[in-house]
């Protein structure tokens, strides 16, 4: 199936229907799995933007953020009915779920914070100012912690999830007032929580962190800009989303900076 969407991508838990943005055409296309037949589509308000997508751990609420209007649509995906329509921050991009589903956080690019919606009140309580440009933001595997790429400032935010509190920026920068470019766009945490993963789309690699401390011991070259990865579930393999690159591009062979846990298998 051929279709142009936007970065929003999400699945039900039952692996049963594939939820992509269309901002283009102001919708939600979803897709039968694994046929990857395109079963409907549910339309949004004209010229809202749709990108980011979550879905609940119940899978009847479908969480959407619209670009160009500042809101967050909580939509029934069986009846395509909307919920709820949460106001959140300017230009918002990702949305993220808490495990319990009680919250929903949301990057918002434009004024650089992340709305903290309570979910059972209809509403955002909290705007946290982290860096510019906020994109992705991803929990600990234990929950405590929100990391925020922001790409605009070359750093990831840690966020205290029980306080939302911000307790650590993560640059990428050389060094104090070096230039920028670096382009966080993307993080993961390990299972285990050891390792956070950071894809920066300026350097054309993925960075490794050691957690707590925040300390950069590693980077990995892959393919040109790098905006999105995943982890998989023992941890030993990296898959990333390069937007620039065509499909014959390879990275470097040299692996004698890489992360030793990547690369060398």
């Amino acid at each position: 199936t051929n279709l142009s969407v936007g970065m929003g991508m999400t699945i039900n838990h039952s692996g049963t229907k594939l939820y992509l943005a269309d901002p283009q055409a102001d919708s939600i296309v979803v897709l039968k799995v694994p046929e990857c037949i395109v079963a409907k589509k549910i339309t949004l308000p004209q010229e809202s933007f749709p990108l980011g997508l979550a879905i609940n751990s119940t899978d009847d609420c479908l969480y959407t953020v619209t670009n160009l209007t500042g809101k967050l649509f909580c939509l029934y995906p069986d009846t395509e009915q909307p919920a709820q329509e949460i106001t959140v921050g300017a230009s918002p991009c990702r949305v993220v779920l808490n495990e319990a589903n009680t919250f929903a956080y949301v990057s918002n690019w434009s004024n650089h914070s992340i709305s903290v919606v309570d979910l059972a009140q209809g509403q955002t309580i909290k705007t946290i100012p982290v860096g510019r440009n906020p994109e992705t933001i991803a929990f600990s595997p234990d929950n405590s912690r929100i990391y925020v790429a922001c790409s605009g400032s070359d750093e990831v935010v840690v966020i205290d999830a029980n306080t939302n509190q911000i307790i650590n920026r993560i640059s990428f920068l050389a060094y104090p007032g070096s230039p920028a470019g670096t382009t966080p766009t993307a993080a993961v945490a390990s299972p285990d929580g050891t390792y956070l993963y950071v894809t920066l789309a300026g350097e054309n690699a993925v960075a490794s962190v050691k957690l707590p401390e925040g300390q950069i011991v590693g980077m990995v070259p892959v393919g040109w800009y790098p905006v999105d990865l995943v982890i998989s579930p023992d941890g030993k393999k990296l898959f990333v989303a390069n937007m620039k690159s065509p499909a014959n591009f390879l990275p470097e062979t040299d692996v004698s900076q890489w992360h030793p846990r990547f690369g060398k298998e």
